[in-house]
């Protein structure tokens, strides 16, 4: 009797896996209909021109407040892997800047400005000759 009812149980359980893969097959052709019937559309936005009372405008003070890093580079060069291991107290680095050229002023890694070395009280200083166009700070050429 125990062998009949596993024969039994067998064919049943065969039936419910049958059934249970019709369903996923009908549940996969269900989402991949919806995916082919959904209607795409651009989205539709709130209008920023009419602003409301109350609201924000604008403006430079936003931000008046916001640190940026500044830098002033003396110049640059390129170096081997071998000569940069080799330097010590003492050694030379030759810059592609000629002496006496205008050094670059640089705000969060963009060209700003150029400008001369000078010293105030003991500490080095760049005095501003020259606010780079924004031509230049935007397009990247110099």
């Amino acid at each position: 009797m125990s062998q009949e009812v596993s024969a039994a149980e067998e064919v049943q359980f065969g039936q419910d896996d049958e059934q249970g893969a019709g369903a996923a097959e009908a549940a996969v052709m269900t989402q991949e209909q919806e995916r082919h019937e959904a209607q795409v559309r651009e989205p539709e936005f709130a209008s920023l021109s009419g602003a409301s009372e109350g609201a924000v405008k604008p403006s430079m003070d936003l931000i008046m407040d916001l640190e940026v890093d500044v830098c002033a580079e003396l110049g640059r060069t390129v170096m081997l892997v071998r000569d940069l291991m080799e330097l010590h107290p003492g050694s030379i680095i030759e810059l592609r800047k000629v002496a006496g050229e205008p050094v670059d002023l640089l705000a969060n890694g963009k060209l700003v400005a150029r400008g001369e070395v000078v010293v105030v009280d003991e500490t080095f200083g760049v005095r501003v000759t020259e606010i780079v166009s924004r031509g230049v700070r935007f397009g990247g050429a110099s």
